[in-house]
């Protein structure tokens, strides 16, 4: 009879503990530990390296620890079957890239023999423009609202009837943009004006406004030296990153091929703010200007333009990790002077006169303006065996006696007429012989390159 009356109580008590059993997600051994906890002081760290805000495309390394009891009131509680996991950040900036499992069914008993630093996890962080901030997470345990899933991932024994926990640690940081903008400029008189002035991307202002200058030449038997030109380029930072070790790679061999620029701040209120002594702050950003470099002019310099200065920095402490790279196009002309003038006299007419033509031509590569043209006729002179005539002489009108402009390869004819009052024979410049005094014709090339 008494193992008759015992079974009711066997029978509540076998229903009690399937209860138990399915309240705690099948913990059979639910139970609060240490007795007296009445708290989840489990701790999560994130740390990053390296430290600070970061560049889109820069690799991360972040450190999870767990502690247990961390910082916090009350009594801590142990917690047992863990898992742990890090996820990094998303190209939208929030926690959702890829995510690593640290650990699973660990244990962190409430007196820090459990606590652990995992090894770190490297993320290159890879965001959308326009993104400014990127998320990583570090979580501990589940907590979804399944309490039977929820429990495979982290048990918290703070009571009878163990409960589901998660600590979640995010860490956010700043993601600067890592943009530079350079500029080449070109001067052909000797740095007194520089054309192609503007700051670019990849050559966005073009590079029609060039300078012509001189190859040397000699003219009436004076040699002239070539014109000196002369390049220097325009770094800034047009991102909110710091460049380091930014250099400017020139084209043109005939100018030094490497600039160093060096670091560039990217954000000022004073000059000194840039770190870089060549450097000045404009509206906030840092601003490099190199010195000039020179070349003289000449057909080899002249062909290789237009071309292009490209500058290349890099975003992050890690050489060639993260770069910004911009491009400039300038462009120069090396042009060669050159001027002849030929001279015909028409046979005497029944009034004693003979007509003028004189032909000026341009020879060179390079265009003139403003060539003024005069003719002398010698009245009392004999045709010399070299040189100019002499004795006396008068001025011959002829029109038009200036050309505006005359273009490389182009001539002009200017007429004008000879009262001749003496019979002196003279060889003409088309070998005919005329009749008449001795002239001297002369094209004056005064016209200068047109320096646009």
């Amino acid at each position: 009879m008494s193992t008759t009356e015992g079974r009711p109580a066997l029978m509540r008590g076998f229903v009690l503990a399937l209860l138990l059993l399915g309240v705690s997600g099948g913990q059979a051994l639910a139970h609060r530990s240490p007795s007296n906890c009445n708290a989840n002081r489990l701790t999560l760290s994130l740390d990053q390296n390296p430290a600070g805000n970061i560049v889109s495309g820069q690799t991360v390394a972040y450190t999870v620890g767990v502690f247990n009891p961390g910082p916090g009131t009350g009594i801590g509680c142990d917690v047992t079957g863990t898992t742990v996991t890090f996820t990094c950040p998303g190209p939208d900036g929030t926690p959702s890239g890829q995510t690593t499992v640290l650990g699973t069914g660990l244990s962190f008993p409430a007196d820090n023999s459990g606590d652990t630093i995992f090894p770190s996890v490297s993320c290159t962080i890879v965001v959308t423009p326009g993104v400014t901030s990127a998320t990583a997470r570090a979580q501990a345990g589940q907590n979804t609202g399944n309490r039977a899933a929820d429990l495979t991932k982290g048990v918290l024994h703070d009571s009878a009837i163990d409960d589901p926990f998660v600590r979640i640690n995010d860490l956010s940081v700043t993601v600067n943009t890592c943009v530079a903008k350079v500029d080449k400029q070109v001067s052909c008189d000797g740095g007194l004006t520089f054309h192609d002035v503007g700051l670019v991307s990849a050559d966005d202002d073009g590079h029609a406004d060039l300078c012509l200058g001189w190859n040397a030449f000699t003219v009436d038997g004076t040699a002239v030296p070539a014109e000196s030109i002369q390049v220097r380029y325009v770094v800034a930072n047009a991102g909110r990153a710091d460049l380091t070790s930014c250099t400017v790679a020139e084209n043109n061999g005939g100018f030094p091929t490497t600039v160093t620029v060096g670091p560039l701040a990217g954000a000022c209120v004073a000059d000194v703010d840039c770190g870089n002594a060549q450097a000045t702050c404009v509206n906030g950003a840092c601003v490099f200007t190199s010195g000039a470099n020179s070349a003289a002019c000449s057909a080899t310099l002249s062909a290789a333009e237009p071309d292009k200065a490209t500058v290349t920095c890099d975003c992050t402490p890690t050489p060639g990790e993260v770069q910004a790279t911009a491009f400039d196009e300038a462009s120069f002309q090396c042009q060669t002077p050159g001027l002849t003038v030929m001279k015909d006299c028409a046979l005497r007419d029944i009034d004693g006169n003979s007509a003028v033509t004189i032909t000026v031509q341009n020879t060179g590569t390079a265009d003139l303006e403003n060539c003024t043209v005069t003719d002398t006729n010698f009245t009392d002179a004999a045709c010399p065996a070299s040189g100019d005539p002499t004795g006396t002489s008068s001025a011959v009108a002829v029109s038009p006696s200036t050309i505006a402009s005359l273009a490389h390869g182009a001539a002009a004819p200017v007429t004008g007429t000879v009262s001749v009052t003496k019979d002196v024979r003279d060889q003409g410049v088309g070998g005919s012989e005329q009749p008449g005094a001795p002239e001297d014709a002369h094209g004056d090339g005064k016209g200068h390159v047109r320096d646009v």
